[in-house]
């Protein structure tokens, strides 16, 4: 049996979330992790990238850690963490590797995985077969393309379809593009495309994903540890090591407990988080870190303390004067 490489065409991050899950997908590729049009990545194929993320194409979101191509219609919500301009050129430079990893495996047998965006995708589909078919199997033959889509059947589709188990009109299809739940609902789907793969090719990309989970597991349990620390601990053993005026880094259950804990013995002048879901907390204006530089202080208080290095470039880029102070230290 021939061996097929499995690769993701959007389009959105629930395509190759649901490939990771079930051991299908062996590499990061340039389509796996943002909103996309389709014509615009089998333009992108066509040119050879010649102008995937055109920096003149790319707008910042209204939410600063977002961006979008104004030009190609794909929009990019997971790769900015704190400063588009700071982070851009990394960006850039990570989707140049996938593009060529994704140029060099598609020389093999490759299955791309495509989730029908809407309607208008589906009627252009129709209508551009002969399109499509071409850009698919430049690099080799036997590439083929599959399409997964909300419809139990679509009458006359010209390619491999298979659907997702989601109605035509159900909300929750909008939500499963975007999540690891797109194989759930349909076995054939999983029958087809395990079956193209050796399983010892699918038990070390498991082997990978769940690395990759267990990595994020130890995030969240060093998290929540702090936070189970803080709210344990006697103030007397630690008060003494704050500033008496400081600026929390995070919003969140952590941030809110160190506000609770030590608002009697010291001033906080404002809560700074990534993604404020309030404007303050008792009373204690909670600002985007993009508003850093319009607070006084200059004592900041990190609590995210896993991401600490990148939170401190970012303060002190606001504010270079900034007195950085991680939670574990104090907590010492």
């Amino acid at each position: 049996m021939m061996a097929y490489n499995i690769v993701s065409m959007g389009c959105a991050c629930g395509v190759a979330r649901s490939m990771e899950k079930y051991g299908l997908r062996q590499c990061s590729g340039p389509f796996d992790w943002y909103v996309s049009k389709f014509s615009s990545l089998l333009h992108f194929m066509e040119t050879d990238f010649s102008d995937f993320l055109d920096r003149k194409n790319i707008k910042i979101s209204s939410r600063p850690n977002e961006f979008y191509d104004e030009k190609y219609d794909c929009y990019f919500a997971n790769e900015i963490t704190y400063d588009f301009d700071d982070e851009w050129d990394s960006v850039y430079n990570k989707y140049q590797r996938r593009i060529k990893r994704f140029q060099q495996i598609t020389k093999s047998p490759t299955y791309f995985i495509r989730c029908i965006r809407d309607e208008d995708e589906e009627k252009y589909i129709y209508e551009n077969y002969e399109y499509i078919l071409s850009i698919i199997k430049e690099q080799n033959d036997l590439n083929e393309i599959i399409f997964l889509g909300r419809k139990d059947s679509v009458e006359g589709f010209p390619f491999k379809y298979f659907p997702i188990g989601y109605q035509v009109g159900d909300c929750a299809y909008n939500i499963a593009i975007g999540n690891n739940w797109l194989f759930d609902r349909n076995y054939d789907i999983l029958k087809f495309l395990c079956g193209e793969l050796p399983e010892e090719r699918i038990i070390k990309n498991l082997f990978f994903y769940r690395k990759k989970l267990a990595q994020n597991e130890l995030v969240i349990r060093d998290r929540y540890a702090m936070a189970v620390k803080l709210l344990q601990c006697k103030e007397e053993e630690w008060l003494g090591r704050l500033p008496e005026h400081i600026i929390i880094y995070g919003g969140g259950v952590i941030g809110k407990a160190l506000y609770d804990k030590c608002k009697k013995f010291c001033s906080v002048e404002s809560f700074v988080d990534r993604h404020p879901n309030a404007s303050n907390y008792d009373g204690v204006k909670i600002v985007h870190y993009t508003d850093i530089v319009s607070l006084k202080g200059k004592n900041f208080v990190i609590t995210p303390i896993y991401d600490i290095q990148k939170i401190s470039k970012i303060i002190s880029k606001y504010k270079p004067d900034a007195n950085i102070i991680p939670l574990d230290k104090i907590l010492i």
